[in-house]
């Protein structure tokens, strides 16, 4: 799972909501993380467009 999705799972069993958080990664952002983060309405930097393989979902529920 990348990095953005586990700092969501976190963030949700913390209770907190991600809405207005910052993510800060060292290379931007895959197009599935992007879209999770717009769902959620976290920010980050950047995203690239390129199929990532295995990509897997965090468990937001």
């Amino acid at each position: 799972m990348h990095a953005e999705m586990q700092v969501l799972e976190e963030i949700k069993a913390s209770s907190y909501s991600a809405k207005g958080v910052h993510m800060g990664v060292s290379k931007p952002c895959c197009f599935d993380c992007k879209t999770t983060l717009d769902t959620v309405q976290a920010l980050y930097s950047h995203y690239h467009t390129d199929t990532v393989v295995n990509w897997e979902a965090p468990d937001l529920s």
